[in-house]
């Protein structure tokens, strides 16, 4: 139910709807001003009374691109710089790694300065990349 209550939402959002013109729709469609106190079947009607109103529910991301890789078309970046692969290979190790407790950029930043000097993946080259990598897999 969360995620038509998160639907219900973003199409307030995209409609441009005032708090008090999303209550009135709420009530046209349900009888209930708060999508809170709505069970499932009100939450399809109130979906289904904003897509009347011209909203259009974007589709979910393909399993494709979901698994985007993060360093598609990183551009020509020399023969000494770690390849798009590698670095989408440490990014993935970094963010599914049980040892890494804040799997942010941010922290993953950091941890890269300490360990090979850098400041960002893109700038790392091709031999860190297995320093790095054991790095990460030797958290505790």
């Amino acid at each position: 139910m969360q995620k038509l209550k998160a639907k219900i939402h973003i199409a307030k959002k995209e409609l441009g709807l005032t708090d008090e013109e999303y209550k009135a729709a709420l009530f046209a469609a349900t009888g209930k001003e708060s999508s809170k106190d709505m069970d499932y079947s009100e939450l399809v009607v109130v979906i289904k009374h904003f897509e009347s109103k011209g909203w259009k529910p974007k589709p979910a991301p393909s399993r494709r691109e979901k698994g985007k890789k993060r360093f598609e078309n990183i551009g020509d970046r020399g023969t000494h710089m770690a390849t798009e692969k590698q670095l989408n290979m440490l990014h993935a190790i970094w963010m599914d790694s049980k040892a890494v407790r804040v799997k942010t950029e941010a922290a993953l930043q950091k941890f890269l300065m300490r360990i090979v000097g850098v400041s960002d993946l893109r700038f790392v080259e091709k031999c860190d990349v297995g320093k790095i990598r054991r790095a990460i897999e030797a958290l505790k």
